[in-house]
């Protein structure tokens, strides 16, 4: 039977709504799930200070002073005349390429943004249930190559979604594209931003708790909700697909 809704569960664990949400309040105390969300919360939040390092770092490597330019003047509103010119001289310093910078900081996120990995591994296992088995000299390379995998395709992701017509319609130019793949574009990208962003959390899922299970992924729906959205915001009529488990 496929599960669809609260009633569905329900159903098939023979219980109501009632203990259905009783159950899953005291499993979700009981495993201190609340603990498990701030580690890896915490872990997130110092991996964001590295990887802004990284990002300007990167950054002073192109030439993009209007960039530097446009975040001095966001911060004019908000710094008084004598602090300015410390920022003035911050922006200056960020200019100026320096690689040691950039493999360092790129070292300290990475690391970071794993630590978060592998404590997302310790909660899935108390979710499933699983001890884990698995080495700490496979876990934390395992741990880095996921992270890099994953922040690639939600980052593809991303670009999708912001990769609108108009900049279809520059790459259609320059590479000599059919004009008529910029309007299946149009409804296209939502769709395939979305299933982008369920093979990762798919992923996630299926890889990194130390159990066997099937992979499962269902994409139907997202291809739906993104067809709907980009019909509302551009009026161009979609076909939809029917629900098609993979």
């Amino acid at each position: 039977m496929r599960v669809t809704s609260v009633k569905d569960i329900c159903i098939k664990l023979g219980i109501d709504a009632y203990n259905l949400i009783n159950q899953s309040a005291q499993a979700y105390s009981r495993h201190a799930m609340s603990l498990h969300a701030a580690a890896l919360a915490y872990r997130l939040l110092f991996s964001v200070f590295p990887f802004i390092v990284f990002l300007f770092s990167l950054l002073s490597f192109f030439a993009v002073p209007a960039f530097f330019g446009w975040i001095r003047d966001q911060a004019v509103p908000f710094l008084p005349h004598a602090a300015l010119e410390q920022v003035d001289a911050i922006i200056r310093e960020l200019q100026v390429p320096r690689i040691g910078l950039l493999s360092a900081s790129s070292a300290v996120s990475l690391w970071m943004a794993s630590s978060g990995m592998r404590q997302l591994m310790i909660a899935l296992n108390v979710v499933y249930a699983a001890v884990e088995s698995r080495v700490v000299w496979k876990r934390i390379p395992f741990s880095m190559l996921f992270t890099v995998g994953i922040a690639m395709l939600l980052i593809t992701a991303g670009i999708m979604m912001h990769f609108g017509p108009p900049a279809m319609q520059c790459l259609a130019h320059l590479f000599g594209i059919e004009p008529t793949f910029i309007v299946f574009w149009e409804w296209l990208r939502w769709p395939a931003a979305l299933l982008l962003s369920n093979v990762a959390v798919a992923l996630a899922y299926y890889v990194i708790p130390n159990v066997k299970h099937r992979f499962r992924l269902f994409f139907g729906r997202f291809i739906v909700v993104g067809n709907r959205v980009e019909r509302r915001r551009s009026r161009i009529p979609v076909l939809h697909p029917e629900f098609l488990p993979l």
